[in-house]
């Protein structure tokens, strides 16, 4: 059946267990990708088993449906982050971090935007925040020390709020693939590619090259 019940058995378990009303993981509604859910209340045992799962989807040369943002999978090979990556899971949230270091106007900083060391969050249906560093809902965001607010912000989304459930996830896809192996010859595109698929289709090119018959 070339791999039909394979195929099928990943495609109907990845459905399920990335399902974001399940809760493992989030839908992005900005962007369309699936994020971690730092709220998420299943255990780290959970989180291993699910990057297991998909470990074994690319063992087996089976093609998921996960999207997930481009960092994720950086994040998977172990390369650094930056503020960047964040433009992969909210380009919004990004641009409003971007226009905080570079704002150059006559009023200050904190004037203008009006923040301290906190960041927000939505859990089970309502709004929660977290400080950034200690006593951070006390410290202004000033023009002094907005790229200190803007790093720990970021790392705050992008590492720390989600740490213990990736950590688990990554334990469990790393099962299979020691990082020091083909995953260091990998870069976080071609991981994507290799688990996903491309999702850039070209059909001029794939009409060019396509040799039709039967008189079609």
């Amino acid at each position: 059946d070339e791999g039909g019940l394979t195929k099928e058995f990943f495609s109907l378990i990845t459905e399920k267990l990335f399902d974001p009303a399940y809760g493992m993981f989030q839908m992005q509604e900005e962007t369309g990708v699936l994020w971690l859910n730092p709220g998420s209340l299943e255990s780290d045992t959970d989180f291993m088993l699910v990057g297991l799962l998909l470990s074994l989807a690319v063992y087996n040369h089976v093609l998921v449906d996960v999207p997930f943002p481009r960092v994720l999978w950086k994040k998977l090979l172990g390369k650094p982050l930056n503020q960047t990556d964040l433009f992969d899971l909210s380009p919004e949230m990004a641009d409003g971090l971007q226009k905080l270091l570079s704002y150059d106007g006559p009023d200050s900083v904190e004037d203008v935007f009006c923040l301290t060391f906190e960041a927000g969050f939505r859990f089970c249906g309502e709004q929660h925040t977290v400080e950034l560093k200690p006593n951070g809902s006390s410290i202004p965001v000033s023009n002094l020390n907005r790229r200190e607010y803007v790093q720990l912000y970021v790392d705050h989304i992008l590492s720390s709020s989600i740490q213990r459930q990736f950590e688990a996830f990554r334990a469990g896809f790393l099962a299979l693939f020691h990082p020091s192996g083909l995953l260091r010859l990998l870069s976080p595109r071609e991981l994507e590619v290799l688990a996903c698929g491309s999702q850039a289709l070209d059909f001029h090119k794939l009409q060019a090259v396509a040799q039709y018959g039967g008189g079609y």
